[in-house]
């Protein structure tokens, strides 16, 4: 399969948890239930936010490089946001995840140097964070498989946010 092009449609289901751990672990308000002054906070103790939603996409695999594309889900506010996730055959637990469009970011999760700078834009602003990979499972194969990437965020130094990231796939026929 190294020199083949393999090219399919797929339908793809995403799950992401998100967990405030500036407003969870380091706030005394927060430890009471999440800061009712600051906007867009998840409510609850654990200030723990559920984003699912479904597509359709493609995944390619040229030369020992796969790559899922899909459009990011409009009712989040990405509609014109394509995300792409890139992994090599032989490293399948370094995973770039590369947005293009409204939102252009670049982030690298990497088991073997789990700490790494990346960038995101808002408008014209870019700003830099550290990625902090916990895990990433890689389940691949051409016809279905799953992705899961377990990271912190980390601003200045201190862990923001914790995410675990998941994407399941499968080859849509017909």
């Amino acid at each position: 399969m190294k020199n083949d092009l393999i090219k399919k449609r797929i339908a793809i289901n995403i799950r992401s948890l998100i967990t405030d751990l500036e407003n969870s672990e380091f706030d005394p308000m927060a430890q009471k239930g999440c800061a009712p002054f600051v906007d867009n906070i998840p409510e609850g103790d654990d200030c723990t936010e559920t984003i699912e939603f479904s597509t359709e996409g493609t995944l390619t695999v040229k030369e020992n490089v796969v790559e899922i594309t899909y459009k990011e889900n409009e009712a989040l506010g990405m509609g014109d946001v394509e995300s792409t996730l890139r992994f090599k055959i032989s490293r399948p637990t370094m995973i770039n995840l590369i947005r293009r469009g409204a939102a252009p970011a670049s982030l690298l999760f990497d088991t073997e140097f789990p700490r790494r700078n990346c960038t995101y834009c808002i408008g014209n602003l870019p700003f830099s964070f550290c990625i902090c990979t916990n895990e990433v499972i890689n389940d691949f194969s051409p016809e279905r498989g799953s992705i899961v990437l377990d990271y912190d965020i980390e601003m200045h130094g201190v862990n923001t946010e914790h995410n675990v990231y998941t994407l399941e796939y499968k080859e849509l026929r017909g």
